[in-house]
């Protein structure tokens, strides 16, 4: 569970850096 978790974090910081692209 733990690690599924540590996965779902890694996605939100991916989507997070896509929109720092835009500016």
């Amino acid at each position: 569970e733990r690690r599924e978790r540590e996965q779902e974090e890694l996605e939100y910081a991916k989507e997070m850096s896509d929109d720092e692209d835009d500016f």
